[in-house]
């Protein structure tokens, strides 16, 4: 690709590639006097001359488009006929120009968990920790299993306890009311106690 660009800005504006933005500018101004088209119209090689030195002194004159120019010219300097190969491209105005506002965290090391002051540990301590963790949750667990069964159970017996003694208790009510019919008698005789005191309210 390179062999088919003739000649760069730099060669059209006849400088070298070292050259200050003020000998650019003295340069275009005395290439394009001797190459304007009024001083021959008719003569197309002074034209071409003309725009070639126009369209170099746009380029070069400016820091930014000059500075991106000349990284192609590095790229393309390092391309041969048989090929592209590998080109060490170094702008040093990227380490120059950079913001320096996030400097400090290059140099400053960021903390491996998130948190200041814990130092990092090995992946065995890590796998360690876990089974600890887990074994701990499994005898919790256990445990609560544990006391909740026997919970349930002592609320198990209470309720038979309190069954039998309520068994008990009507059995013997049984036996001191005596027959079936005394003891319609007697429920009789509390229910209508029951709606005497309510009509009393």
């Amino acid at each position: 690709m390179w062999k088919h660009m003739k000649n760069t800005y730099y060669e059209a504006l006849r400088v070298s590639e070292t050259s200050s933005q003020q000998e650019i500018r003295e340069a275009f101004l005395r290439l394009s006097k001797l190459t304007h088209p009024d001083k021959d119209p008719g003569n197309k090689d002074l034209h071409e001359k003309f725009v070639k030195i126009n369209e170099a002194y746009n380029v070069l004159s400016k820091v930014e488009t000059r500075r991106q120019y000349d990284s192609k010219l590095r790229f393309y300097r390092g391309m041969t006929d048989f090929g592209p190969q590998k080109v060490n491209f170094r702008d040093e105005s990227f380490w120059s120009i950079r913001s320096k506002s996030k400097d400090y965290r290059q140099r400053e090391p960021k903390p491996i968990y998130g948190i200041k002051g814990i130092n990092k540990v090995s992946n065995g301590w890590i796998a360690a920790g876990a089974i600890l963790v887990m074994c701990i949750g499994t005898l919790i667990q256990m445990t609560a299993l544990k006391y909740s069964v026997a919970f349930n159970v002592r609320q198990l017996d209470e309720n038979t306890r309190r069954a039998n003694a309520h068994l008990q208790r009507v059995l013997r009510e049984a036996e001191e009311n005596g027959d079936l019919e005394t003891q319609l008698e007697r429920f009789q005789e509390r229910h209508d106690a029951a709606i005497a005191d309510r009509r009393r309210l």
